[in-house]
């Protein structure tokens, strides 16, 4: 059985460009304990997987790992990435992860938390690092493009921004009408 030490090491090659971000960008971080640790099995999201995830680590997690160390006793955030898909990324794509990350540890209130990865939250580091990853290269796509072909929006006022389906064009130029509710 094993004991959980074989699946994390320590991201020593991370830590440089963390430190980079977290001086130019996420200074609101520079005072915070932040462990960054390779995740050597998959990181996965419903049931994807992602670049890496964020927690916060408090109480007695923070205590023990706090104990061992000369470090003080305080709550901290625990950036886990996942060591094949740094391996795969270019600079530039670790780049985008490590802001992404970071752009999720939250402060607000004096207390440490992490912000749901929200596009929108994360517009800034996506305007600095561009479409780093596959999602966000389709979420460009979908912006130039939303619709999927055939599909078209309905709508007036407040009901401009919802798009309904309601007809759908064959490959022969037909135009199917859809009862909507």
């Amino acid at each position: 059985m094993s004991d959980g030490t074989d699946k994390y090491i320590v991201a020593d090659e991370a830590k440089p460009i963390a430190k980079q971000l977290l001086k130019e960008i996420h200074q609101r971080l520079k005072d915070i304990r932040i462990v960054y640790v390779f995740v050597l099995e998959p990181i996965k999201e419903k049931g994807r997987e992602v670049f890496g995830k964020v927690s916060v680590k408090s109480g007695i997690d923070a205590f023990l790992v706090n104990e061992f160390s000369d470090q003080p006793q305080e709550d901290f955030f625990l950036l886990q990435i996942n060591k094949s898909v740094w391996d795969f990324y270019n600079e530039t794509q670790r780049l985008g992860g490590l802001d992404s990350l970071l752009t999720s540890c939250s402060t607000s209130q004096g207390k440490l938390g992490v912000k749901p990865y929200d596009f929108m939250e994360h517009l800034e580091s996506f305007a600095r690092n561009g479409d780093w990853n596959h999602d966000l290269t389709e979420m460009k796509k979908l912006a130039v493009s939303p619709l999927l072909p055939g599909v078209e929006t309905e709508g007036k006022g407040k009901k401009k921004d919802r798009v309904t389906l309601v007809k759908t064009k064959a490959a022969d130029g037909t135009v199917t009408p859809i009862a909507t509710p």
